[in-house]
């Protein structure tokens, strides 16, 4: 029950769309922007919104404010990644929130390591205490903000850092 409850309520909202925050389909827009071959780091969604493609998202509630996107290379790498598959709209949300699910799973399993190395006694509750927060499950599946696979990589390299490999800690 403390592992298969939040997997199932984060599973539910994978296929729903975003409604308290217009992140995700500022996202989309940047991998729209770069299948055009626009950069998203100079060519803001904002003056994206009239595309046919900015006109889907504006039915789905998103509005056309975010200038230049400000997330890391990664982000960046796989959102242009996924622009150019040429998903259609539902399959790209799905994605982008399957992955935030997956992010949030691992650090819930990065949690329960760390937490086990340093102060075993508390593993387990650490680590459902970040599973169980209902801002990781509405923020990830919910709303497919991408902080979920920001928090892994940080996870991971603290895990890595207490393993002395500083090298991939780094990283």
């Amino acid at each position: 029950v403390l592992l298969a409850s939040p997997i199932a309520f984060q599973s539910f909202w994978l296929a729903t769309a975003p409604v308290l925050s217009i992140d995700l389909y500022s996202y989309l827009m940047d991998s729209f922007s770069a299948r055009l071959g626009l950069n998203p780091y100079t060519s803001p969604p904002r003056d994206l919104g009239y595309t046919s493609f900015g006109l889907e998202l504006g039915k789905h509630g998103w509005r056309p404010t975010h200038g230049p996107a400000p997330y890391g290379p990664l982000w960046m790498v796989l959102m242009v990644t996924l622009g150019h598959t040429g998903v259609g709209l539902w399959v790209a949300i799905v994605f982008v929130k399957g992955l935030m699910v997956a992010a949030n799973a691992g650090c819930t399993m990065l949690i329960y390591l760390l937490l086990k190395r340093v102060r075993p006694d508390a593993a387990l509750v650490g680590a459902m205490a970040y599973w169980w927060n209902p801002l990781v499950l509405i923020e990830a599946a919910g709303e497919g903000h991408n902080d979920p696979l920001m928090a892994l990589l940080v996870l991971l390299a603290i895990w890595l850092t207490i393993r002395h490999r500083f090298v991939l800690g780094a990283l």
